[in-house]
């Protein structure tokens, strides 16, 4: 169960760096976007309507590629906690195959004490019996 959490925090702390990324990027984009904008709107000579109109362009252009680079990160990152889900599933597949056999082991194990335990009681029985009226043992000779 300790390595299911473990790898379950990786996935989940890779997710939460990426989208850390992902949102300093698209900021860092449209910041500079915003200054291209404004310095190709005075260069150009473009009325400050003008200017902000390319400065917005910009800008959702911005959100859109920060918007498929999300996505993208996302689909990666679903298919990385699938693997993970798929390997630990796998992993309970085996260990819970491999205590089903130990515990075959186990049975058939104390199966066989028993009917070793069996076999040694029914020799114990078969033996004679020192109860009882025998003649004393300097007698017998």
């Amino acid at each position: 169960m300790s390595t299911e959490k473990s790898y379950t925090e990786t996935v989940q702390d890779a997710i939460t760096t990426a989208r850390e990324k992902i949102i300093e990027t698209a900021e860092a984009v449209k910041e500079k976007a915003a200054e291209l904008a404004t310095a190709a709107g005075e260069t150009l000579g473009l009325t400050s309507e003008e200017a902000k109109d390319k400065v917005d362009d910009v800008k959702d252009q911005a959100k859109e590629k920060a918007s498929e680079v999300a996505d993208a990160a996302g689909k990666k990152l679903d298919s990385a906690k699938e693997q993970v889900k798929d390997k630990v599933d796998e992993t309970k597949q085996k260990a819970s195959k491999a205590a089903d056999a130990a515990g075959e082991k186990l049975e058939s194990a104390k199966e066989h004490v028993k009917d070793k335990v069996g076999e040694a009681e029914e020799k114990m029985d078969d033996g004679p019996e020192l109860k009882g009226n025998h003649p004393p043992a300097d007698k017998m000779r």
